[in-house]
């Protein structure tokens, strides 16, 4: 979830954690939107009449990964050069090719790696311009150091206090970025309905054969990644049916980017894992159920070791692995039963069931988001995390009752969208507000002839950014310009 605001302790000089102000460095939600693109380009399974050229992408997606990373941890990274191959195209959108590309990742600055890997690729940086440069390490404020123009002329370094002469490159406009890319998204939404009309009858035959409550795909991948996981779980299904029948009877399966079994008891399978390592995890599937039934018991725990408040998992906690999120409570739990004085102190007996707390990661600062809800890392002292609850109970309340007005006014305009449009599905990314949603789809709206023959029955995102995916998705930002607009 995007935190646009975040409040802060008023520490003691004694106190061992550094003030949060303002927005940390790119998060790994931002950077996987970042890359998004690029990894449809670049994806192995689009060259699977190349073997040579697709096993050096999947070398080098797994380098490049293991850089980033790298990064994102704030550890040190050796420069490496990765090598990449992407289809290349004529003007009329006709193959052409396979076209090499190679990228130096030489910058310790996560920014400047992520643009190097796009511009090699000639991919668009919309979105990665509109994520502040303001950086983070550590949750310490690093504040600028201003040298002396000598030091920037010996080392080459831009010099940020300088006039530059850059001019950013013009505006697209909606309408604009839509003709010129309609016949490339008619081509790519034909294909993608070919193809899941396909991934479709594998679904139906899959639920069918193993008594399966579903399967669902929840993956940055496309529906032809999709495909290759479902053909080869089909293949471990067909070796072994009444084994597997015994496991996943009556069970969801997703299709994610880890393995492991999630908060609402789903089989979740890493789309970049081998069978072995799947069937690993079917065979212990019932070892788990003890965990997921202990963690409403914690929450409940925790809710009444902080006067009733509401405990609520958040938007990240979607795909989190139950054990995961059994460790993050243990460690809050732990914390606050060592300091129900200090929740005298400072609550008392207040009832708090109005308010919403969600357990974070180790890492984060103590935060109110803006939609309200106490985010409480789990690394912080149960003191700490008191006093912030007593401090920001009045502005969560505040926020909470905005965010459902919000939350509702958007619902109700995605629904008239969405029918004007006869879309085929109408999603919004993390990065999105449900205020800029409402804002986006009323704007749509007022342009709905304009812009009917372009996104009739379209799949749309909105971001922060335009591109169109192999799949046939849409994706543009939610402050759109109109032809009108500039």
């Amino acid at each position: 979830m995007f935190r646009t605001c975040i409040f802060s302790l008023k520490l003691q000089k004694k106190q061992l954690f550094p003030l949060i102000i303002g927005r940390r460095t790119i998060t790994a939600h931002e950077t996987a939107a970042v890359l998004r693109p690029f990894y449809f380009a670049v994806h192995p399974d689009r060259f699977g009449s190349h073997p040579n050229e697709r096993s050096i992408n999947e070398e080098s997606l797994k380098n490049l990964h293991e850089y980033v990373d790298s990064l994102q941890k704030g550890n040190k990274v050796q420069p490496t050069e990765i090598v990449f191959f992407i289809q290349a195209f004529d003007s009329k959108g006709h193959f052409i090719g396979l076209r090499k590309v190679k990228i130096t990742l030489a910058s310790s600055d996560l920014r400047t790696t992520l643009t190097s890997v796009l511009k090699s690729c000639e991919l668009p940086l919309d979105y990665l311009q509109t994520i502040s440069a303001q950086k983070r390490e550590s949750g310490i404020v690093n504040q600028p150091v201003k040298w002396d123009p000598s030091y920037y002329a010996a080392t080459g370094k831009p010099n940020p206090y300088q006039q530059s002469s850059y001019k950013p490159p013009p505006q697209k406009t909606l309408g604009g970025w839509l003709r010129e890319n309609i016949s490339r998204i008619r081509r790519y939404s034909e294909s993608a309905r070919f193809l899941q009309g396909e991934i479709d009858k594998i679904c139906e035959k899959l639920v069918d054969l193993i008594g399966m409550s579903g399967i669902h795909w929840d993956n940055i991948w496309g529906n032809r990644h999709y495909m290759g996981c479902l053909k080869t779980f089909d293949r471990l299904c067909t070796q072994q049916t009444h084994r597997i029948q015994s496991i996943l009877k009556g069970r969801m399966v997703v299709f994610s980017s880890k393995t492991g079994i999630n908060l609402h008891g789903e089989v979740v399978l890493g789309s970049e894992d081998v069978p072995t390592e799947w069937m690993t995890l079917l065979l212990s599937v019932k070892a788990y159920d003890a965990v997921l039934e202990r963690l409403p018991r914690m929450e409940h725990e925790l809710s009444s070791l902080l006067n009733g408040i509401k405990v609520v998992r958040g938007q990240r906690h979607q795909m989190m692995m139950a054990q995961q999120y059994e460790v993050l409570l243990n460690k809050i739990l732990n914390s606050l039963r060592r300091c129900q004085e200090d929740v005298l102190r400072e609550i008392g007996t207040e009832d708090l069931s109005h308010l919403e707390l969600v357990a974070e990661g180790d890492s984060g600062p103590l935060a109110l988001s803006s939609s309200g809800q106490l985010l409480i890392p789990a690394s912080v002292p149960g003191s700490m995390a008191v006093k912030f609850i007593a401090e920001n109970k009045v502005n969560a309340v505040i926020f909470l009752a905005k965010n459902e007005r919000e939350m509702e006014e958007m619902e109700e305009i995605l629904v008239r969208c969405k029918k004007a449009f006869d879309l085929s599905s109408l999603l919004r990314d993390d990065t999105v507000t449900p205020q800029q949603m409402t804002e986006c789809c009323k704007r749509l709206l007022d342009l709905q002839y304009g812009l009917g023959e372009y996104l009739q029955g379209a799949e749309l995102r909105i971001s922060m950014y335009y591109t169109v995916m192999k799949d046939g998705e849409i994706t543009i930002p939610w402050n759109w310009l109109d032809d009108s607009g500039l």
